[in-house]
């Protein structure tokens, strides 16, 4: 599935395994990007919907320190 598939390409980046790290990364990323886009959907945002996911997954991730 997809979120495997981006914690695959994330443990590549780090250059470790696809352990608890990656996969929690990917998890993260994958529930900003669902949140964000019930967001925009329901009129949370005025910003461009790339822009309002962007920034669903720039917080989340901030809060992992990645």
């Amino acid at each position: 599935d997809v979120e495997q598939t981006l914690a695959e390409g994330i443990a590549k980046r780090l250059r470790t395994d696809v352990g608890l790290y990656p996969k929690l990364l990917a998890a993260v990323a994958m529930g900003a990007t669902r949140v964000g886009i019930d967001h925009w959907l329901h009129g949370g945002s005025t910003e461009p919907f790339t822009a309002t996911i962007t920034a669903a997954v720039q917080l989340a991730l901030s809060s992992t320190g990645e």
